[in-house]
């Protein structure tokens, strides 16, 4: 602009002693100058802005590179931005940044991703809640389907009941129980035996594995959905499909004990989570809501079940010893009775969390490790609930999964893996069909 200005006086006062034809031509040629000048300052003008952007777009990535870093400290996946070639208007092609691609990845991922919060959430605590994840027709056809199939499977559930209580072989179960009221005869002596003259009142009544039977839930447990969240949960790069499980809690029905899945599967690993998918709404704590409930950190309480088992039987006696395995028996302490008191926090926090309320599409994830329990159903409908459960794709099971006795967990869902358990080998990456790689 000093520059136009400079010109301009200088031309003005040549005029004055010029004739008229050097006065245009001086004119013109003032006019050149003055376009080249302008020409100049925005050439100018252009290198510093692109040079402010340069800096601005280089900060933006330190500070995203920083964001990153810190997300992975804490053993999350930081999101990628995918790359998409776009023509623009001139009909070049460039280069543009977009975290979706898509339409059909779009509408996928306005159901998989799961916020950071919640992920943070799970990691923390070893639970999360997923609100309105599972689309509804999809709840619809899934309870359709299952509750006629816990209708026609209601025998084996309680056998498997029984099951657990004898440690029978399934043929021979299956020979001597008939019935239900002969399992559920069998299950109530059992109860008097342990000094009490209450009827018995089962927790609930299960179904593994509907999937194998049932499309509606195959096509749900190895959905993109399921499969990716998951995955984001776990922080792993491959899952497989563990097991899923029907859970049947009539009116009248006992609370669920506390308990970890982690302890009740064969395999040798920390990565394992499991959705709690209810089939229906669930109400409140105050108005008789079964859902599920939390001990608050207790997937990283590593000292609960390494210092407080106790030998099985009395000790000196042979009864805590098992000649088969040649290892000590060993049984939960008391400690597992009193953790309302071992997780409390003070200030009214006993360390226990639910999320009830629950609508239909709402869901619970639980880490293999957390400690949880549910109440009994006070409601006048029975609860029906789907718990679908993931593992790493390179979990290992243990060797003492394979015994039928003197396993180091509890046997209660051994119904689940027992036709597979003995077709792979301990210790070592397996395939089989029956878990599959989702």
């Amino acid at each position: 602009l000093l520059a136009v200005q400079v010109m301009f006086i200088v031309s003005r006062q040549a005029c004055s002693f010029a004739p008229d034809s050097c006065i245009h031509n001086r004119f013109m040629h003032r006019n050149s100058q003055t376009e080249f000048a302008i020409h100049m300052s925005a050439a100018t003008n252009k290198k510093s802005t692109a040079k402010r952007k340069s800096k601005s777009t280089s900060k933006a990535k330190h500070k995203r590179q920083d964001l990153n870093d810190l997300v992975k400290s804490i053993g999350l996946n930081p999101v990628e931005a995918k790359e998409k070639t776009v023509s623009s208007i001139e009909g070049t092609k460039k280069t543009q940044k977009l975290k979706i691609v898509t339409k059909k990845q779009k509408q996928q991922n306005s159901f998989s991703s799961i916020p950071l919060k919640t992920q943070l959430q799970h990691a923390r605590n070893g639970h999360a809640v997923l609100r309105s994840k599972i689309p509804l027709d999809t709840i619809t056809s899934l309870r359709n389907d299952l509750t006629l199939y816990s209708k026609a499977k209601e025998l084996e559930a309680w056998r498997q009941k029984v099951q657990v209580e004898t440690n029978l072989p399934d043929s021979m179960i299956q020979k001597k129980y008939k019935t239900i009221d002969q399992c559920h005869q069998f299950l109530q002596q059992q109860n008097n035996q342990a000094n009490s003259n209450e009827n018995i009142s089962i927790p609930f009544l299960q179904h593994f594995n509907t999937w194998r039977n049932l499309e509606t839930v195959r096509e749900f447990v190895t959905s993109p959905l399921m499969a990716d969240m998951a995955r984001t949960l776990l922080d792993v790069p491959s899952i497989k499909l563990y097991q899923d499980s029907l859970f049947h809690k009539r009116q009248n029905d006992g609370p669920t004990p506390w308990h970890s899945d982690a302890r009740m599967a064969p395999f040798d690993t920390s990565h394992m989570i499991t959705f709690w998918i209810p089939l229906q709404n669930i109400p409140s704590v105050e108005e008789g809501g079964s859902g599920l409930m939390f001990v608050d950190k207790s997937h990283g309480d590593f000292a609960l079940p390494f210092w407080n088992r106790v030998p099985k039987g009395d000790v000196g006696n042979g009864e805590d010893y098992d000649c088969k395995t040649g290892k000590v028996k060993y049984e939960e302490s008391r400690e597992y009775e009193r953790l309302d008191e071992r997780y409390s926090y003070g200030s009214g926090n006993d360390g226990v969390s639910s999320y009830m309320p629950m609508e239909r599409g709402d869901c619970t994830v639980h880490a293999g490790w957390t400690l949880h329990s549910a109440n009994g159903v006070k409601c006048e409908t029975d609860r029906y609930a789907l718990a679908v459960t993931y593992v790493d794709a390179q979990a290992e099971i243990r060797e003492d999964a394979r015994m039928s006795s003197g396993s180091l967990g509890h046997d209660e869902d051994r119904k689940s893996y027992e036709d597979w358990i003995n077709e792979v080998r301990p210790r070592t990456y397996f395939e089989h069909s029956l878990v599959p790689i989702i």
